[in-house]
């Protein structure tokens, strides 16, 4: 978990937060970004460390997916295909309707044909997704660590 717990992760994970419009609402613990702030970054390490063992939660919570995020996204971002939307960033519906329309008109179809996924994600093998650890490398621990900390969450 050395690339999640860098000092620089978590000051660009700060950043991004920030950043964001809603950066001034309190998380659970009633706590703002701007809280966070007000913090040195030798703080702020010590404090996300001592969360990332489980024992708080709140807008710590926010920091740490953001650190987890912008470690994983890269890695996960380079296994999917071009012509994969869903839940992307910088992709859409649009894009992916522009893509099908100008694949449609390259070969001549003119018919789409609509399907739901409905439980596709209850039957799908789990094992393939997490064989992203290979890839990863020294990063094995955060997404066992990241595996443990979803199983916990039962919404």
């Amino acid at each position: 978990m050395p690339l999640v717990l860098s000092r620089e992760n978590i000051l660009l994970a700060y950043r991004n937060i920030k950043n964001n419009t809603w950066s001034n609402s309190a998380g659970t613990d009633k706590l703002t970004i701007a809280d966070i702030g007000n913090l040195t970054p030798e703080e702020v390490t010590a404090k996300f460390r001592y969360i990332v063992s489980g024992t708080k939660r709140g807008i710590w919570d926010r920091l740490i997916q953001q650190c987890f995020e912008q470690v994983l996204e890269p890695i996960c971002e380079a296994q999917f295909s071009k012509h994969s939307y869903g839940f992307r960033p910088n992709r859409s519906v649009e894009n992916a309707i522009s893509d099908t329309y100008q694949r449609m008109q390259l070969s001549k179809l003119h018919y789409v044909i609509e399907f739901d996924i409905k439980e596709f994600f209850d039957n799908v093998n789990h094992a393939k997704p997490t064989g992203l650890k290979k890839e990863v490398g020294k990063e094995e621990k955060l997404l066992r660590l990241k595996k443990t900390d979803t199983a916990n969450r039962q919404c």
